[in-house]
């Protein structure tokens, strides 16, 4: 049985993270297998919403693993797995001349994905659009996926002005 000084030091630390997700995480990992009620404990502050959302994120890169109903297991993240990014890029890449609709089809992402995606590519004068949906790569930086830094720091400056929710019975009320 785990001291309630340790309990406290472990919500804070929690507490400290910048996503819901990482929270989520950092629980998951601490416990190995888990339910609900093992999250909530540790974040008391976050909805049931919310903590289930950190678990569809997680499931999408196999770190959230259902072992029985309410039951679940961390399993680490493959370091080796893709992000629709690292994906899209690469059909850029093998293909050099292609339309949306292929990168959409073949990438599994959603075509607003696809399209800012693209619209970043061009913007860094890698691809160029040569006619209503075909585009043509120009400029090959190499095999690693280029970054948005762009929206990366926009992203970073949401979530720090992000305002945390109000507490009121354990309850989040937005």
């Amino acid at each position: 049985m785990m001291k309630q000084s340790e309990k406290q030091k472990i919500r804070k630390n929690i507490t400290a993270l910048p996503t819901i997700t990482l929270k989520v995480r950092a629980v998951a990992k601490m416990f190995g297998e888990y339910t609900l009620p093992d999250i909530e404990d540790f974040a008391p502050y976050l909805s049931t919403m919310q903590i289930k959302g950190a678990f569809a994120n997680m499931k999408r890169t196999g770190e959230h693993v259902i072992i029985e109903p309410g039951r679940y297991r961390y399993q680490p993240r493959n370091i080796t797995s893709r992000t629709y990014n690292d994906i899209m890029w690469h059909l850029v890449r093998s293909h050099r001349f292609f339309d949306t609709g292929e990168i959409e089809r073949l990438s599994g992402a959603k075509r607003s994905t696809v399209l800012e995606f693209l619209g970043f590519l061009k913007r860094a004068g890698i691809i160029k659009k040569t006619s209503m949906d075909t585009w043509q790569m120009i400029n090959d930086p190499g095999p690693d996926t280029p970054v948005n830094e762009a929206k990366r720091e926009k992203l970073k400056r949401i979530r720090e002005n992000k305002k945390p929710p109000r507490i009121l019975h354990g309850k989040d009320t937005g």
